[in-house]
């Protein structure tokens, strides 16, 4: 943070974004409000000095990880990552902008709120989380801080600084979040489920909508800490009976008996007012990822003439590109290098296991990792910025865009060969009537 601050070396544009000011200030550097010089379209400028690299190596793992995780992710409460540029001096991630600032402040404007309102920004949280779990995700520093609110007050979740990828049985391992909102598995410094862990910090989090108030909280580290691993606390007698028992629910020491996210769904109060968690409307990038994962683990369901079928129905054809190749066995040498560079960053595969699962036959977490981050390529790719000035800067300065290299054509070509080889036009109608089922039963 101090290199940031004590240079004047920081451009003043970032690719078509003009720098204004600071909004915020973290461990790792600070961030600027950007507005787009033709469009006007704002967004949020992390800067991140390259220095702190060279002083800790994990540093680099860390947000490399983040930006993978981040782009892994599709979904309108989480904040989203439009691009990456670097410096010689500086790595800068363009963020979506958020206007609305900070849960966390605005509980301290507002202090308790009404349980309608709290329950909204509840089901909001709920839907991101349960999306984030169902990416392998698990977000591990759930607070008011990290959760930002817009223009019309809607969540989004923010700061996967500590997220990791958390895959089928295996356990987390690093104790971190913060500690009023870590679960009691996670400062014992046992080996925990990190599902389990995020619902124990929505329900903290629950909690202070609530009361405005925590939970567990005492100035001594040691007493706070104690006052979690025992789980006792009180809560006021304003607060509903039902909205009192899902808490109790939640905030259980013992992961085994914790509700998860699936039984805060069906909890009365969660489900009060008829309001059932809202769902996003549906678009063709949600269809995509819904078949992506549904392909994944229910490969049987899909057939190679539905595939063909959606291709010429379908406006994004790269979609159905995807689709055809988890049906299919991938070869080792049309395996997109930078997609996969991506999914080493998250620490958990090394490059030749990778490469051996998916050519295997059938679906695999591996595949459904691939072909996401192979699917936000095709449909947002990071292309080279046009008219974009930059005399201003030093050319050792001036930030590059990290750019997506295109696609190979000899999968445009398989699949197009196949097509003709194999697509029935009659076909057509009951194709289209399955595709529909397999997305509402994925819903």
């Amino acid at each position: 943070m101090q290199d940031i601050e004590k240079n004047n070396t920081i451009v003043e544009r970032v690719g078509p974004y003009e720098l204004k000011k600071t909004i915020g200030v973290g461990s790792t550097g600070q961030v600027k409000l950007g507005v787009h010089a033709k469009t006007g379209f704002t967004v949020a400028v992390k800067i991140i000095s390259k220095n702190l690299f060279k002083k800790k190596q994990s540093y680099i793992f860390n947000i490399e990880r983040e930006i993978t995780i981040m782009k892994l992710i599709n979904h309108p409460h989480v904040l989203s990552l439009f691009d990456v540029y670097e410096s010689e001096e500086y790595l800068y991630i363009i963020l979506e902008y958020v206007k609305g600032g900070e849960l966390f402040r605005y509980l301290v404007e507002q202090g308790k709120l009404k349980e309608s309102e709290a329950l909204e920004f509840f089901r909001q949280i709920i839907s991101a989380l349960e999306f984030c779990h169902h990416h392998y995700i698990c977000h591990r520093d759930l607070k008011p801080e990290n959760l930002l609110l817009d223009s019309y007050k809607k969540v989004k979740i923010a700061d996967f600084g500590m997220a990791s990828i958390q895959l089928n049985e295996e356990f987390c391992r690093t104790s971190c979040g913060s500690p009023h909102y870590a679960s009691p598995e996670v400062i014992s410094g046992h080996p925990y489920d990190g599902r389990l862990a995020d619902v124990w910090s929505c329900g903290v989090i629950l909690y202070a909508l609530l009361t405005g108030t925590l939970p567990f909280d005492e100035d001594n580290t040691s007493s706070l800490l104690k006052k979690i691993k025992i789980g006792i606390f009180h809560i006021p007698h304003h607060v509903s009976s039902a909205a009192q028992d899902l808490i109790k629910k939640i905030l259980i020491v013992d992961p085994k008996r914790r509700y998860t996210i699936a039984d805060i769904k069906q909890h009365p109060w969660f489900l009060k007012n008829g309001g059932l968690m809202q769902r996003t409307q549906p678009s063709l990038l949600n269809f995509s990822r819904v078949l992506i994962i549904l392909l994944c683990f229910k490969s049987e369901k899909l057939t190679f003439n539905l595939i063909l079928a959606l291709y010429d129905i379908f406006i994004y054809k790269q979609i159905i590109l995807i689709l055809f190749y988890l049906k299919s066995i991938v070869h080792h040498e049309l395996v997109d290098q930078e997609v996969l560079q991506s999914i080493i960053h998250l620490g958990k595969f090394t490059k030749e296991d990778l490469i051996k699962k998916l050519c295997e036959e059938g679906g695999n977490v591996e595949k459904m990792l691939y072909y996401l981050l192979l699917e936000r390529k095709l449909l947002r790719p990071a292309i080279l910025d046009t008219h974009v000035d930059s005399s201003r800067d030093s050319p050792v300065n001036v930030p590059r865009k990290r750019l997506d290299s295109s696609v190979s054509a000899r999968q445009f070509d398989t699949l197009l060969q196949y097509q003709r080889m194999v697509y029935r036009p009659d076909k057509s109608r009951s194709v289209l009537l399955t595709f529909f089922y397999l997305v509402s039963s994925c819903n």
